[in-house]
């Protein structure tokens, strides 16, 4: 309830004038499909009050309203009680539009009624909505050139520690092997791009079979995943692997890295 709450409290600065802060209020209260015994009443009282309001009270006996809070229960349990009630008001404001009423508080009257209020409720929360996505993006913090220089260098350290440990090379966005491949630092041989190559066949065969059980896990695998993209990833890595068999330490490569080569 607590979280509910904040949600949609969090809505209300983003309503502009008075029938978007109606909407969101009304929103801040229990659901049908979640009233308690106690809520239950309310929602008895509210249904009576709209037979009160319509000049059909007389006409409506206890059972009656009784029912009609279980056709709001069975087919409109999503809308809050508060929502009901605006419903109400909005109407006889005649807000929602014309709607033929027969002196008869029936369910297909109020269907009319309701159904003309989501279409208002979704044409005043829509702008709301789109008010508090637009103050909720953030814009991508960009790093400066100090912080992309040594951004460059802790992924070069990083990946060449994970190789002389005999681990594999990942090389997480690719942060190395652009920074190679862009200063014509990283020239695979045929025999590089061989070893890559089967490794990647390798890696990509390997990860198939964690991933699947029999054939048609596999199948199924193959199919929702970009088989392409990772056996490229892993080529890559293959490719960094050999590199860094040829280096010997590690703080020379770094050391020249200066932000002329990253921009």
């Amino acid at each position: 309830m607590q979280s509910r709450k904040q949600k949609v409290n969090s809505l209300t600065k983003y309503a502009k004038n008075e029938d978007e802060q109606q909407i969101v209020l009304a929103l801040d209260d229990v659901k049908i499909k979640e009233i308690t015994r106690e809520d239950a009443d309310r929602l008895i009282e509210v249904v009576g009050k709209w037979g009160f309001y319509m000049g059909s009270s007389s006409r409506l006996s206890s059972d009656d309203i009784l029912l009609l809070c279980k056709f709001l229960k069975d087919n409109y349990n999503f809308l809050t009680i508060n929502e009901i009630n605006l419903a109400i008001s909005l109407n006889l404001k005649g807000a929602l539009g014309r709607i033929e009423y027969y002196g008869n508080l029936s369910p297909l009257y109020m269907s009319q009624v309701l159904n003309a209020f989501l279409e208002y409720r979704k044409e005043n929360l829509q702008p709301i909505l789109e008010r508090r996505d637009r103050d909720e993006i953030k814009p991508t913090p960009q790093l400066n050139k100090d912080e992309l220089v040594k951004m460059t260098k802790d992924a070069l350290r990083l990946e060449f520690s994970k190789f002389s440990k005999g681990e594999v090379v990942d090389d997480l966005f690719s942060i190395v092997y652009t920074y190679l491949t862009k200063n014509n630092k990283l020239n695979p041989s045929d025999d590089s791009k061989r070893k890559a190559f089967a490794f990647s066949q390798k890696m990509l065969a390997s990860e198939n079979t964690k991933q699947a059980k029999n054939l048609g896990d596999l199948i199924r695998n193959a199919v929702q995943r970009d088989d392409t993209i990772r056996f490229d990833k892993y080529y890559q890595n293959g490719i960094l692997m050999d590199f860094f068999s040829t280096i010997e330490n590690i703080d020379d490569l770094v050391n020249g890295v200066n932000i002329n080569e990253i921009l």
